[in-house]
């Protein structure tokens, strides 16, 4: 495929190097660039140029007055000059097209609508050669070439409308003009929800966002389904276009005028993926009029399929972004659950104590400064968590001393109740598991100083090359695992729950056993 080529003038090198290194990520393009407007008419001289982005704010020579001269000159005037400016009032883009350009980027651009509008003028480009080199080779005659250049005009109008407006005025346009150019009264135009192959087009929803009912009023001129439309719609799929001639379906035209009728499949990369039809007063010129809507139909194929991936593409953008909020939620609820709540139940332990009123004066005054570096450590976590940093308790103590300190905090007010931890066989993983191995343990802990009022809590923690194991063992009260389990389902925070998506999101296996006066096992993996 033969490369295009493009010349970008502006006075910045800056922008130059930037809208260079943009367009040359396309194997298709070919990039010259210019930053003087005097000298542009010599690359394009020195340069066969398919397309020119031209800036309009240059010092020497502004980009009107470099527009103007190309015009001028015959040999070029046929270049498409999109301007790049800063300056989108009505005065200044009249002025623009006045002299002949064929679109305008608004600085600062997005770099998917740069290479969104150069891609279509550099299409339009070469239909246009193609379409005069057709005309050449085979001599056709005034007639003939009249009718292509307002076929160009068309398609012109067409992809500009498309690139330009996102609503679904777009499909009016382009049904207007097809209408046009086919030389019939009446339209319809419905494309498929869904472009992606491996879904059969029978299966496929049709919309019809778009009507032209020509001089007939009548609410009943419209397309339903794609099952109310039958054997044009499934014709349509067939990739068959059909005509009806005296007999037309009434599913699409109800008109008692309507002597003929074309449905047309718009088929890209040999999928199905939009429908139009034509409805008309004359049948005399019906395979005219067909062949006119099959070249129109094979054009605006690609144009309506990108519109639809890029829709596709926005739908899938914005799905991302919630699943990455929600998910960022739930996160900072669970964090907040475990992070925060030994904490506080160590700061509400100690409250308890104060409030009983047998301590001393100093252990009072020792117990306060105690309080207080739990406020200290309850700040500078929460904003860990805010900011999705790991503990600063692992990081300063490590894993093991970080468990045995929140322990003591715990079960401070609990002298009868036992740590057995065993440690012997573990090496130090990274920060972000060790934080969240002592989140879960820390969690377990304060479930067994609520709930379980146990006297002997067993933890062993070991690593090999590629994994982590934690035992969890104390001998509470103990639970019924199900019932405890469906009865924490639909909780917007809990505690064992967290501890199982912990582990899951740290492709990890858990293992929790339980029974009435059993105590509690749970066996991690990570």
């Amino acid at each position: 495929m033969e490369k295009a080529n493009i010349l970008v003038v502006d006075d910045s090198f800056s922008n130059l190097l930037l809208i260079k290194d943009i367009l040359s990520s396309n194997d298709n393009y070919r990039v010259f660039t210019e930053n003087d407007g005097d000298r542009v008419l010599e690359q394009l001289n020195a340069n066969k140029i398919d397309l020119i982005l031209l800036d309009i704010m240059m010092p020497k020579t502004d980009g009107y007055e470099v527009c103007r001269r190309i015009k001028e000159d015959a040999g070029f005037r046929d270049i498409p000059i999109v301007f790049l400016t800063a300056k989108v009032d009505e005065s200044s883009l009249l002025r623009g097209f006045e002299l002949g350009g064929a679109d305008y980027i608004k600085k600062p651009f997005l770099i998917s609508e740069l290479m969104a509008r150069v891609k279509n003028h550099i299409l339009l480009k070469k239909t246009n050669e193609r379409l005069k080199n057709e005309l050449f080779k085979h001599s056709i005659t005034q007639q003939q070439l009249e009718a292509s250049q307002m076929e160009l005009t068309i398609r012109n109008k067409i992809a500009h409308q498309f690139l330009t407006d996102p609503s679904n005025e777009a499909y009016n346009i382009l049904l207007e003009e097809i209408l046009k150019y086919v030389e019939m009264d009446f339209g319809a135009f419905g494309y498929l929800d869904s472009i992606d192959g491996r879904i059969p087009a029978s299966s496929k929803k049709l919309i019809c966002p778009a009507l032209y009912s020509g001089s007939v009023e009548s609410d009943q001129n419209y397309v339903y389904s794609m099952d109310d439309i039958g054997d044009i719609a499934l014709a349509a799929i067939g990739k068959k276009p059909v005509v009806q001639k005296n007999n037309v379906s009434k599913l699409f035209f109800t008109s008692e005028e309507v002597k003929c009728m074309i449905a047309m499949p718009v088929i890209y990369k040999n999928d199905v993926i939009a429908i139009i039809a034509c409805a008309g007063r004359q049948s005399e010129y019906i395979d005219h009029c067909r062949e006119k809507l099959a070249g129109i139909a094979d054009f605006v194929a690609q144009i309506i399929y990108n519109r639809m991936a890029e829709n596709i593409a926005r739908h899938q953008l914005i799905h991302s972004i919630n699943d990455t909020q929600a998910h960022e939620r739930s996160r900072f609820a669970k964090d907040i659950h475990d992070g925060l709540g030994g904490l506080l139940s160590s700061l509400n332990t100690y409250i308890s104590i104060l409030k009983s009123g047998l301590l001393s004066q100093t252990e009072t005054s020792g117990m306060l400064g105690e309080m207080q570096k739990i406020v200290t450590e309850t700040a500078q976590e929460a904003r860990n968590i805010a900011n999705n940093q790991n503990s600063d308790t692992v990081r300063k103590l490590g894993l093991s001393e970080s468990i045995r300190y929140q322990f003591e905090r715990i079960f401070m007010n609990s002298k009868g109740t036992e740590l057995i931890l065993i440690d012997s066989s573990y090496a130090k993983t990274s920060d972000e598991r060790e934080t969240a191995i002592y989140r879960m343990v820390n969690e377990l802990m304060n479930n067994a100083y609520k709930y379980s009022h146990a006297t002997r809590i067993n933890i062993t923690i070991s690593s090999a090359i590629d994994k982590i194991q934690l035992t969890y063992h104390d001998n509470g009260i103990g639970f019924d695992v199900d019932q405890a389990m469906e009865r924490i389902k639909n909780k917007p925070v809990s505690g064992l729950r967290n501890i199982q998506e912990r582990v899951i999101s740290l492709n990890g296996k858990i293992k929790i056993g339980s029974a009435p006066n059993k105590g509690m096992l749970v066996e991690i993996e990570i």
